[in-house]
């Protein structure tokens, strides 16, 4: 990794510290911060004012709905394939060398959703970096999402049993979506930042050092 020339993407589910990281590399090591949340929101903008939202990642998760809800599949759909095109967008302004500079890419928690072509470029085109949540989290990481939704896409992971109510579903299948996920994350990874890690580097310049010392020795 050269300054000047780090291309970086920050991988793993909401609330693993992606934002945090993206922010500050952007304040502190002066990193242009690509968010695909926002660069999705802003796509999406004028349908949500259309049918009376007034933006930003809440309306975009009622937009969205939960996996029982009836507009679910078009809209998952919907943002995933806005998902594709915004990272194709990133993707192509790399190879064309119009982003200059260190980038830092923050993803959305559902990049492992996206095509396996798409996971593979985002990797040969930067350092992918695995925010990981310990075990422990998941269990919080259900709560906050039911506190302040964010727009996930579930797959085909939501599946309702007989006698389940919408909410005892969901409960019981977001683990199971956090797990799949976190094997997906992995395998994109160059580097897994464990939790523990994670909270305990002081700033952008730590962070950066322990990527580097963990990155394979070529």
């Amino acid at each position: 990794m050269k300054i000047g020339q780090l291309r970086l993407s920050l991988v793993g589910m909401s609330n693993a510290g992606k934002s945090y990281w993206s922010q500050r590399l952007a304040a502190e090591a002066g990193f242009t911060h690509l968010c695909c949340d926002d660069l999705i929101e802003r796509e999406l903008g004028n349908e949500l004012l259309e049918l009376g939202y007034s933006g930003g990642i809440a309306d975009m998760a009622k937009w969205m709905g939960q996996p029982y809800d009836k507009q679910f599949p078009v809209n998952q759909q919907r943002y995933l394939d806005l998902e594709t095109d915004t990272l194709r967008t990133i993707m192509a302004e790399l190879q064309n060398s119009t982003l200059k500079g260190n980038i830092i890419i923050d993803t959305t928690g559902s990049v492992v959703h996206t095509s396996p072509a798409i996971r593979h470029k985002l990797s040969e085109l930067t350092t992918v970096i695995y925010l990981e949540a310990t075990k422990a989290m998941r269990h919080q990481m259900f709560e906050l999402y039911i506190k302040e939704p964010k727009p996930v896409v579930w797959g085909d992971i939501f599946k309702a049993e007989k006698g389940e109510s919408d909410n005892e579903a969901l409960a019981r299948c977001y683990p199971e979506l956090l797990k799949y996920r976190s094997t997906l994350y992995a395998e994109m990874a160059d580097v897994t930042v464990p939790r523990n890690t994670s909270l305990a580097l002081a700033d952008s310049a730590a962070f950066l050092a322990y990527v580097k010392g963990a990155l394979p020795q070529t």
